[in-house]
């Protein structure tokens, strides 16, 4: 039994992943695209050689995400968070890393654009990725065991707080990482 209302939460959410990952597509992630960009995405699926049934899951993840965070979808598998300031980024069907799609190859650390705090969904940097270059205290979506990367400029400290917005742990400053992170008690973080 949950512990805490963020607790309960959380369970909710695990659960409506669940749900949204089973479920058919229905279209309704694009509530929040127009249908131009709908388009888009599906010509950035075709050239990526996605099947229909893997187009489908995958608007599904991105649904789910859309959801939860109220971003906005702006390439198939990425979500824009708070007006450009953080973004997620999805695996794609049949890899085990996520990559932007949408954008030039930019320098990067494990896959973490610089200016960029990232958390990754599994263990070793891989898995769906959220990404912030705010310093405001945003919500981290993963449960289990995940990793992380701080590409901020150098030494910049991330400070991972629990749920009730404490501060539990500071990093040593960027560049930095943890291939093995326990997302279990990390609810926030605050990148800067």
């Amino acid at each position: 039994m949950p512990k805490s209302p963020m607790m309960l939460r959380r369970l909710l959410v695990m659960l409506a992943s669940g749900i949204f990952a089973a479920t058919a597509f229905t279209g309704t992630g694009h509530a929040a695209t127009g249908h131009g960009q709908h388009a888009l995405f599906e010509q950035q699926a075709e050239r990526l050689g996605l099947t229909t049934t893997e187009r489908q899951s995958l608007q599904s993840r991105v649904d789910g995400y859309l959801k939860r965070t109220g971003g906005t979808q702006v390439a198939v598998n990425k979500v824009s968070l708070d007006n450009g300031k953080g973004y997620i980024l999805l695996t794609l069907p049949g890899e085990r890393t996520a990559r932007d799609i949408s954008a030039a190859a930019h320098p990067s650390f494990h896959g973490c654009a610089y200016y960029f705090f990232c958390a990754f969904q599994s263990v070793s940097f891989e898995g769906d990725v959220n990404a912030w270059s705010d310093c405001d205290v945003d919500e981290i979506s993963f449960i289990g065991y995940g990793s992380w990367v701080n590409n901020q400029t150098p030494g910049t400290r991330a400070q991972f707080k629990d749920e009730s917005r404490v501060t539990r742990w500071t990093d040593s400053g960027a560049p930095t990482e943890d291939n093995s992170a326990d997302w279990n008690w990390v609810f926030f973080v605050k990148a800067c």
